[in-house]
């Protein structure tokens, strides 16, 4: 994975891991979690020369019996080619007693600039 401050090439990209679960969490009988993943410029899961990461959010439940999915989300950048999207990846999400969810990721790719 591309990011800002690169000199050293393709062996200086960033490891974007895999597509596991991360942070689940559950809370008033569902459960939440988050897991990174390449997708294209649409947002569609893929694993081309211009896939980039992503992070995928999702909300299951009737978890004793078959578990239902209430809602999911995609976080990724829409730019035209890889070099000049924003990475998504290593996610988290919790979510309050009143069901207000906040997913947390880190970010990083050559737009962001380095500082």
């Amino acid at each position: 994975m591309e990011h800002a401050g690169n000199t050293g090439g393709t062996n200086g990209y960033l490891d974007s891991l895999d597509d596991r679960l991360y942070a689940a969490t559950l809370r008033n009988g569902r459960l939440w979690t988050a897991h990174n993943f390449r997708v294209n410029s649409s947002g569609v899961a893929n694993t081309g020369a211009q896939a980039r990461n992503s992070t995928r959010w999702y909300e299951f439940q009737s978890l004793t019996t078959t578990p239902t999915l209430v809602q999911s989300g995609t976080v990724f950048d829409n730019a035209a080619t890889r070099a000049a999207a924003r990475q998504y990846f290593i996610p988290s999400i919790t979510v309050t007693g009143q069901g207000h969810a906040v997913a947390g990721f880190t970010m990083a790719g050559t737009p962001v600039g380095a500082t």
